[in-house]
């Protein structure tokens, strides 16, 4: 093995070409460039291989090497993809919404590039793109792949709040982190219902592109809190309250592997009343710790929690 060209894949250095941040860093180099060191070490694989297969030298041991490079190459170039949505992943051609053809244009994608598309369902396709025209976009769906959704799974019960934009971040957010189901739930202390349904879900679709899962979380119609005895509530229930004394911190209180629900009040807390009656249902009195902390803060305070629990 000694004549085989030295370069980037498993078992060797990525290269001399310094990365974004001035360092050999494999993590931080310009994929374009890891991506072209690949191809011509594969081109230089194959010229080998073919000298040496005339020469019936170790022909087994080259071609083993060029297939392990090949795999990293591959693996490579899959891993700086983007995530796409499609509302549905069929065999064939389909055709991206507006939305996602934007994104395709201002990432400067174009015909014969690979993407990977997913449907929020769990399935998922490394699909070419057969034509970018000015309005429309045509893609080849290859084969379909299902990825389980995450396990265990947590419902996230908030008050809407009235700043909008407070609401929106922490939707984005505890999307990012992995929360399954998130329910606005109107309180007593609620000062603003829930609107503008359609540019939430959006949220909730960026969210879950950007951060590389393949399930939306659902986002249930406003309910009143009253309506939560009617919810088929998981074994692990919590409730957060900034007040009373029967309170136990959320990273004591949590268990791994266990769907969990909590509820998140609003700027002005529960009221006891509320407390009370979740309580007869079963579910627990948490603290979110010393500082009172803003509902948006409280929800993702508590998706991370459970997050880092079940990580």
């Amino acid at each position: 093995m000694s004549d085989l060209p030295q370069g980037s894949g498993p078992g060797f250095p990525v290269g001399k070409s310094k990365s974004r941040c001035g360092k050999n860093h494999n993590q931080c180099q310009n994929p374009n460039t890891v991506i072209g060191q690949n191809l011509r070490f594969l081109t230089q694989y194959k010229s080998e291989y073919q000298r040496q297969a005339e020469n019936e030298i170790s022909v087994i041991e080259y071609l083993q090497a060029f297939l392990q490079h090949l795999l990293y190459f591959w693996q490579c170039k899959i891993t700086q993809m983007q995530l796409f949505y499609v509302p549905e992943l069929i065999n064939g051609s389909i055709e991206p919404d507006d939305m996602e053809m934007r994104h395709l244009k201002v990432l400067r994608k174009k015909e014969g590039d690979t993407i990977r598309i997913c449907d929020g369902k769990g399935s998922y396709s490394d699909a070419t793109i057969l034509s970018l025209e000015k309005r429309s976009v045509t893609l080849q769906v290859n084969e379909i792949y299902q990825v389980p959704n995450r396990k265990p799974e947590l419902i996230l019960a908030v008050s809407p709040l009235k700043n909008a934009d407070r609401f929106e971040w922490m939707l984005e957010k505890c999307t990012e982190l992995g929360v399954s189901k998130i329910i606005p739930i109107i309180c007593e202390r609620t000062e603003s219902p829930l609107r503008k349904m359609d540019r939430m879900q959006r949220i909730l679709r960026s969210a879950t592109m950007q951060s590389l899962q393949y399930h939306l979380p659902e986002l249930a119609e406003p309910m009143q809190f009253s309506e939560i005895s009617k919810l088929d509530l998981p074994d692990q229930k919590l409730i957060a309250w900034c007040e009373g004394d029967n309170r136990t911190e959320i990273p004591e209180v949590l268990q791994s592997k266990k769907d969990a629900i909590i509820l998140i009040g609003p700027e002005g807390d529960f009221t006891a009343d509320e407390v009370d009656s979740t309580l007869k249902l079963g579910f627990q009195a948490i603290s979110l710790g010393a500082n009172r902390l803003r509902t948006e803060t409280a929800g993702v305070y508590a998706a991370a929690a459970f997050y880092m629990k079940n990580s």
